[in-house]
């Protein structure tokens, strides 16, 4: 048996040929699956949620979890500083430069906490009115 190799092979690109048809889809097709995923995508989304909050009624995991998060850190010269903002009652995560004590990155960022804040301003003026 003879096996000759591909790039020796006398392959031209008339001898190859391309059909290529333009598949129509009807936009209720479309719509219904764009649907399922957007529906998987947020259930996915719930999971992960739950997911979360179960970690977080531990407080021994999560401290174990914030130390080796800090040791991983620890070794780019930086600083893990997690707070509680009081205002919207959710975790703010700093990485923190540790010789300058500048913050490198902030989740979420301040003008996120801001739109919060002031969402739930607009909130409780909104239920707080009396009829």
């Amino acid at each position: 048996m003879n096996i000759n190799p591909l790039e020796r092979l006398p392959i031209q690109p008339q001898d190859i040929q391309i059909n290529m048809q333009q598949i129509e889809k009807s936009p209720t097709l479309q719509d219904d699956a764009s649907q399922t995923k957007t529906a998987v995508v947020i259930d996915d989304n719930k999971n992960l949620e739950n997911l979360m909050k179960e970690q977080l009624r531990n407080p021994e995991e999560l401290k174990k979890l914030i130390e080796e998060l800090q040791n991983k850190i620890s070794y780019l010269n930086k600083s893990l500083k997690i707070e509680i903002d009081r205002d919207i009652n959710e975790p703010i995560i700093k990485i923190v430069e540790v010789e300058t004590n500048k913050v490198i990155r902030q989740i979420p960022p301040d003008y996120m906490i801001n739109i919060i804040k002031n969402i739930n301003k607009m909130l409780g003026s909104l239920f707080n009115e009396k009829v």
